[in-house]
This record gives structure tokens, sequence and C-alpha cells, in this order.
């Protein structure tokens, strides 16, 4: 019938990744990847320059390109960054489906001259996932907040657990805010991803 031949095909997941629940729909994962991986990563990262359209100190590192700033797209080690969160969105939603990711670095630190993160949702839509991976996260920083309110006195907020290279996967709807990286200016790198059905 005409639904069959337009819907976007779609088949269970074979591949299940192990996670941890953490409380309202989001789910920890491990990434995966091994350190050398991770330490390519790092490095590749840590030296990037801010896209000027993009709030805070970011830029796209895979996927369909937002700016070209980082020109890694095609080094092994982030083309295993973004086949470990493909991988996660698919065992969430016990899916493969025909899909599009985007990823990008975010880079924070104690003085940092740029803009300060605000609450914000990354779609209007149930078909779209997004991921949060910390590569450093000083002793003190905050990891990411969730909250239906975007006042933080209210006190009803939820963190991410303090933890690094691993995924936090989560439906992208979901109001987040970035959180402080703490008083000891290291720096802290996280790597944000979205991943939806085309």
């Amino acid at each position: 019938n005409l639904w069959r031949s337009w819907r976007t095909p779609m088949k269970v997941s074979a591949n299940l990744v192990p996670y941890e629940d953490i409380g309202l729909g989001i789910r920890q994962y491990d990434s995966g990847l091994d350190k050398e991986v991770l330490d390519d990563i790092f490095e590749l990262c840590r030296y990037t320059l801010p896209c000027p359209h993009h709030p805070g100190f970011q830029c796209s590192i895979f996927g369909d390109p937002r700016d070209k700033i980082l020109k890694v797209f095609n080094h092994p080690s982030i083309q295993k960054l973004e086949e470990s969160f493909v991988k996660c969105c698919q065992s969430y939603w016990n899916l493969e489906v025909d899909h599009e990711v985007t990823g990008w670095v975010y880079l924070s630190w104690t003085d940092s001259p740029h803009s300060k993160p605000f609450w914000h949702r990354h779609a209007e839509d149930f078909y779209r996932l997004s991921g949060v991976l910390y590569l450093t996260l000083p002793e003190d920083a905050e990891t990411t907040w969730f909250s239906r309110h975007y006042d933080l006195e209210k006190k009803d907020f939820f963190s991410l657990p303090h933890v690094t290279n691993k995924w936090f996967i989560f439906p992208s709807m979901m109001n987040h805010l970035p959180g402080h990286p703490g008083n000891s200016n290291e720096m802290r790198i996280c790597i944000a991803a979205d991943y939806w059905i085309k």
C-alpha cells in the first residue's frame, strides 16, 4: 500500500549495548572506545577554534558539518566516535533505521570569554536522540542539568553523573543546561551529538 511504499525501512537491532538507566529516560552507555582512540580525540579537540555562528566555544566534529573549522571528519578515531554514538542510539530505540547524525565539541573553562551556557533543547519532535560524552571533566566541574523549569532556584533539577568516556543518551526534546566548568581553569571538553530518523 501507499504507506509501505514511502516509509523509512526499519528493523529491530540485533546489536543491543548494555546500559545503565540513570532516570528521566536518560541512559548511560560505555563508549567502547579504547585509550588510544580517546587520546587521539582529545588531541584533535583541545586546540579547536570556536565557530562564530554558534554559542560558546564549539564547532562541528562529525556528521553533516555546520562549519569547516575542525577538519577531522575523516580521521579514523573520529569515525569510531561517530560509530560509537550511532550504536548507542540504535540500542536505545532497539532499531536500525535510515538516519542522520551531527556531532560537535564544546569546550569550557573558568575564565572563558565566550558566551555563557543557557537552557535549551535540540528538537521539538520525538524522533531524535541526543548524546553527551565528557572527554575531560575537572574534579569540581558540573556535568549537564535537566529540568522542566528554567529556574535552578526551584531545585527540581537532575544532573548527569560525574564520569568521562561514557555516552549519555536522551530524547532531544529534554530541556538541559551545560554545567559550570569548575574553578580550576582546567578545560572541560564535551562531545555532544544528535541522531534522527531521516
